[in-house]
């Protein structure tokens, strides 16, 4: 197969290319199980067969990973690639597991590659893939659930805001009228502060001081005003990011986003229509925080998960007293954590939960994180307990304008908190 891609590259110099790969692929077995290892013969020969049909003659194609393919179009323009790579993956997602009830997706990303990678690399098919992600266009197609969801449109209305660790109060706020401050996230092991959270503020306004134990701003009108926000808030950090970037400055950005934006169609399609257009350049800068797991059960987790594949930085925020070993075990994520509640009382409990879920994240490979860390014994609890990331106002206050990554050590959590 190499050589029939070095004889198309040789012979047209610039050709349509697709990378085609199952998304949520780590779902697809925990949901089959056992029989996974019957099926997965039948399920490559039936991509490759789809595959096949999409193809004329002088087309090629060759395997990238366990369920993923790199396709070359010898003829075909990057519109017309992407018109057939849609095709074949809506047929994959109709015919395979769409029925079985999975949230089963396809990734394609098109490009054009050309014959300057058969002088400059060595390995070819390594170097058409690389190139693909820097430079194709991605989509995501899933399986079909009846009709498309209807376009969502960004509501006029307000949006009822509240805050996860202030329920009893709401602000009415309209997307425009919302402001932004940045929580810093101090990475204990390595002693810098290179992370910030992005917490919304609504144009009532909230006591600044307070926003790091506040939690995370929702909304209480529906999962599409939650989507709405979601959106509102990694367009400013996508757009932000940009400007660091022109300036000079790296950093990350935390964007957190609901539950319920990765597992509802229509939420996610109105999330990802955003998601999707953003450079890999700035993906890789932002952290993506999921909140509201109450009541998820794990495969439903590991599946909706996959639909972040793309960002290398995700942060997944688990309930209190829950079993992080096994509900996490099979998600894809660098760290899990907890917010602190905001009222002291049940410390030995609160130590309790964050001396398991370190423990607990470190068994899966993952990285842990505390949020709302609200005096010092509380965040000197948590590195004794191995947790890597801390954040709140006995680590650093709030910052309206975060200009760059610095270091914190751990004499800095005694000196006197200015922002």
């Amino acid at each position: 197969m190499t050589a029939e891609i070095h004889s198309i590259l040789q012979e047209r110099g610039l050709v349509s290319a697709a990378k085609v790969a199952v998304l949520n692929l780590e779902a697809v077995k925990v949901y089959l199980g056992p029989k996974w290892d019957k099926l997965a013969g039948l399920v490559c020969a039936f991509f490759e067969a789809a595959i096949k049909q999409t193809f004329k003659p002088g087309d090629a194609f060759f395997k990238s990973g366990e369920l993923g393919y790199i396709l070359i179009y010898r003829d075909l323009s990057v519109e017309e690639a992407q018109r057939k790579c849609a095709e074949l993956s809506q047929d994959v997602c109709r015919k395979l597991f769409g029925a079985e009830g999975i949230e089963f997706a396809v990734r394609n990303v098109v490009g054009q590659v050309d014959s300057s990678l058969l002088k400059n690399y060595q390995n070819v098919t390594a170097a058409i893939d690389q190139s693909l992600e820097q430079h194709g266009k991605e989509t995501v197609i899933f399986a079909d659930r009846g009709p498309p969801p209807a376009e969502i449109e960004t509501a006029a209305a307000p949006l009822n805001l509240n805050f996860t660790q202030h329920r009893e109060r709401s602000f009415a706020c309209t997307e425009s009228g919302l402001s932004f401050a940045y929580r810093p996230i101090w990475d204990c092991v390595s002693r810098v502060i290179l992370t910030y959270l992005c917490q919304p503020i609504p144009s009532q306004g909230v006591d600044t001081a307070l926003l790091s134990t506040t939690g995370f701003c929702s909304v209480s009108t529906g999962d599409a005003d939650c989507a709405l926000l979601d959106r509102t808030i990694l367009a400013h950090c996508a757009k932000r990011i940009d400007t660091l970037r022109k300036d000079g400055v790296r950093l990350l950005l935390g964007v957190p986003v609901h539950f319920s934006t990765l597992s509802r169609p229509r939420p996610w399609k109105m999330f990802n229509d955003l998601y999707s257009q953003i450079p890999p350049a700035l993906l890789r800068e932002l952290v993506f925080v999921i909140f509201g797991l109450e009541g998820v059960p794990n495969v439903r987790l590991v599946q909706e998960m996959s639909k972040l594949a793309t960002s290398r930085h995700v942060f997944c925020v688990t309930e209190p007293d829950n079993t992080v070993a096994a509900r996490f075990a099979y998600v894809r994520a660098h760290a899990v954590g907890l917010e602190l509640p905001r009222t002291r009382g049940r410390e030995r409990q609160v130590l309790e939960s964050v001396k398991t879920l370190a423990g607990d994240a470190r068994k899966n490979g993952h990285e842990s994180f505390v949020l709302g860390v609200t005096n010092t014994s509380r965040a000197v609890n948590a590195m004794a307990a191995g947790v890597r990331y801390l954040e709140g106002p006995a680590i650093h206050p709030v910052i309206a304008d975060p200009r760059c990554a610095f270091i914190h050590e751990l004499e800095d959590l005694y000196a006197p908190k200015t922002a």
